[in-house]
């Protein structure tokens, strides 16, 4: 006497009436198919989840760096100090302070 098929995933017997679905040689429930079904997608979820947080993670840092040279450049070279587009000039040494530049 042969043992009633089985569910891949429960384990519990198929009762008449189960719907069931032939996957790769093996049978499952068609309830236990569509809990696969979610359960991978839930784990593609996540994976994207991670890739995007890595994706602003990295994104935040260009921005970091970006504004560290925009800051470097709105400073004089010499002294420091912040610069405006009045006193501006520029140098060999980078952006300078007219006042901080030695006359030739």
């Amino acid at each position: 006497m042969d043992s009633p098929a089985k569910c891949l995933r429960c384990s519990a017997p198929f009762l008449d009436g189960d719907q069931a679905i032939f996957d790769h040689g093996e049978w499952i429930h068609a309830r236990c198919h569509r809990l696969l079904g979610g359960a991978e997608h839930v784990r593609k979820s996540h994976e994207v989840i991670a890739q995007a947080r890595n994706m602003l993670a990295e994104s935040l840092e260009r921005v970091r760096r970006a504004q560290e040279v925009i800051d470097k450049l709105r400073a004089c070279v010499i002294c420091h100090r912040a610069l405006t587009l009045a006193e501006l000039v520029v140098a060999e040494e980078g952006l300078v302070h007219r006042a901080c530049v030695a006359p030739d």
